[in-house]
């Protein structure tokens, strides 16, 4: 994989894995591949996009390196902030980055028929639906993302705190804590996902992204009983 392509001979090379070079990837290298991209996208140094003819290229199929369950903020989008391109990675968005049934059998059907090996869980500085959280937001459907963010709210020390003189740190810690929690219960919940990240085949990881600065910041794999 080539950060720049030279598009002027008849037969078109762009940054498109086939199953074959998808399937000879581990984890930790494409956990790397996630890092350098985000280096570059901090850096204003992004690889060229011929999305053109990524389009052609993954016509009749796709072979993605990971999928991001990241939230719904309008400045979180997976692909550009991992500095990826079409075709790339499998983006599940939700408000707050929770985990729900449907959520599951999209993560399973990425790992178990897609062919991806990692999951990245990616919580962000200044959630609304973790501050939503905070401040007890439950009006119509909301509610059904508030309870679940609860959880973090109520292992964070200081809670009090959070709520009188909103702490951007402590307010940060809930937002991670509540990544976390997304993670034991995709373990907790998939058992065949469980399964694949115990024999090493698949991982999944926790990661920060700062909407201040652009960076994501990786943590150590997280599994059942860890937290």
């Amino acid at each position: 994989m080539k950060e720049n392509y030279e598009l002027t001979d008849q037969v078109q090379f762009v940054n498109i894995l086939d199953k074959e070079a998808q399937q000879k990837l581990s984890p930790n290298e494409i956990l790397q591949f996630l890092k350098r991209g985000n280096e570059r996208f901090v850096k204003g140094k992004w690889s060229e996009k011929y999305f053109k003819h990524q389009v052609n290229a993954t016509a009749f199929g796709q072979n993605p390196i990971a999928v991001v369950l990241s939230c719904i903020d309008s400045r979180t989008s997976p692909e550009i902030i991992f500095d990826a391109g079409l075709g790339d990675l499998i983006s599940i968005r939700i408000a707050g980055n929770i985990v729900n049934q449907e959520i599951l059998g999209s993560l399973e059907l990425s790992c178990a028929k897609i062919g991806t090996k990692l999951i990245v869980v990616l919580g962000h500085s200044n959630c609304g639906a973790v501050s939503s959280a905070i401040y007890s937001l439950k009006d119509g459907n909301i509610a059904s993302i508030t309870n679940k963010i609860q959880k973090a709210i109520d292992g964070s020390d200081s809670n009090l705190q959070i709520k009188k003189e909103g702490n951007e740190h402590i307010f940060n810690h809930v937002v991670k804590a509540n990544v976390l929690n997304s993670i034991t219960e995709i373990l907790e919940s998939s058992i065949y996902l469980k399964e694949q990240v115990d024999a090493g085949a698949f991982k999944i990881v926790p990661a920060f992204y700062d909407t201040s600065s652009g960076e994501v910041q990786f943590f150590e794999t997280v599994k059942v009983g860890s937290l």
